[in-house]
């Protein structure tokens, strides 16, 4: 779940960086959050830091991550692909109109 906020909460500032939203745009919770932008699987590892204090963060493995990556992208529909170094992880959110 704070993998998912987080996911959210980079693309809330992404867009209020480029002045496509204001902070009461985008609902951090519930089903109807839809990412507006490309995720990074190693900017959403680091923004963890936001959420977790130090010594709960050295618990976390890059390895639990990508699993509960899995668990979201079957809930929320998304799509995990590699970036073209193939160094990183690319999440984008499929959408059903």
């Amino acid at each position: 779940e704070n993998i998912w906020r987080e996911m959210a909460a980079g693309d809330r500032r992404r867009s209020q960086a480029m002045g496509l939203a204001q902070p009461a745009d985008i609902v951090l919770d519930g089903d109807e959050v839809a990412l507006g932008s490309n995720q990074k699987f190693s900017e959403i590892i680091g923004s963890l830091k936001n959420v977790y204090p130090p010594d709960k963060l050295e618990d976390l493995s890059v390895s639990f991550c990508f699993i509960c990556l899995l668990h979201l992208a079957n809930e929320r529909n998304l799509r995990i692909e590699g970036d073209l170094s193939l160094r990183d992880l690319v999440i984008t959110q499929d959408r059903f109109d």
